[in-house]
């Protein structure tokens, strides 16, 4: 066990130095735009995304996506009979039913707590969301590029806001696996999916792997290189109900009975064939920075 442990730091201070080298050097050439260009981002900034508290013509506005590509009220069966949110910029079909939960939970623990807790993982490096993006022909319309999701492995630096600082480069994160998908950049906007990926998350106080089914990525390149966008998909209300449990035999709070009455009032994705809803539509908004990984990271 011993050997293998210094083996393996060993092996990691080896690539840090050729990391750190490749990294000096693709500094010149990150985001050029050239044929087969790549940008690597790690997220910064990682928050569920939540209702404004305002409406517009009686819809809810909030923060998500349109995952199933259509506009739904309570009327349409399709959509499990939720009502859809208009997003800030006055998008229809926006998908985030699970504002409603995050909601609970802010009404059981502290306002705040869970974004809180994400954003100490992503400073003590255990969050580190690398998005990777290949094939980049023009940065600004490109109908084919290859998008990579993982998590990386690493101590990172950070600024003096408590925030990840540019151009650092990580390792991929052991056994992690990366989830590969088609994407296209339209105006400088980048969208990409569908595809399944855990997101290590803290809910309840419970830390776990928030699984994200026919996920979607939304993100947009900023001048000075940082990406921001939207994760969303949908969440199953086992893995809920499994994480509430989890919570009710840790503290004192029981959660997981005001649970079962209330998931079925939220589901809006996951239809089966015998027509039951199974799924929370989910977003999570997200800071980047760019970065880089190692180059004999095989991803």
């Amino acid at each position: 066990m011993a050997a293998r442990s210094m083996k393996r730091t060993v092996r990691r201070a080896v690539r840090r130095t050729v990391g750190l080298l490749a990294a000096l050097l693709a500094l010149t050439s990150c985001g050029d735009g050239g044929e087969g260009g790549r940008e690597t981002m790690v997220v910064s900034e990682l928050t569920f995304g939540a209702r404004t508290g305002e409406e517009v013509d009686g819809r809810d506005v909030s923060h998500g996506i349109d995952l199933d590509g259509r506009v739904s009220d309570r009327s349409d069966a399709e959509a499990c009979n939720r009502a859809d949110f208009v997003a800030p910029d006055g998008r229809e079909g926006i998908d985030n039913q699970f504002t409603f939960l995050v909601e609970a939970i802010n009404d059981v623990f502290q306002a705040g707590t869970v974004d809180g807790i994400i954003q100490g993982t992503i400073n003590e490096g255990r969050l580190l969301l690398m998005i990777d993006v290949q094939g980049i022909d023009d940065p600004m319309n490109d109908g084919d590029v290859t998008v990579r999701l993982f998590l990386g492995e690493g101590r990172p630096d950070l600024s003096g806001e408590d925030r990840i600082v540019p151009n650092q480069t990580f390792d991929l994160k052991e056994e992690a696996e990366v989830a590969t998908f088609p994407g296209r950049i339209t105006d400088g906007v980048l969208e990409a999916g569908p595809f399944t990926t855990e997101i290590p998350v803290a809910v309840f106080n419970v830390f776990f792997d928030l699984k994200l089914h026919d996920a979607q990525l939304v993100a947009e390149r900023d001048e000075d290189g940082t990406w921001s966008g939207i994760v969303g998909g949908g969440v199953a209300t086992d893995q809920i109900m499994n994480v509430a449990m989890m919570a009710d035999a840790m503290q004192g709070e029981q959660i997981s009975p005001a649970l079962r009455a209330l998931l079925p009032r939220w589901v809006d994705m996951g239809k089966g064939e015998d027509g039951r809803c199974t799924q929370l539509s989910a977003a999570l908004l997200f800071e980047s920075q760019p970065a880089f990984v190692y180059p004999d990271v095989e991803l």
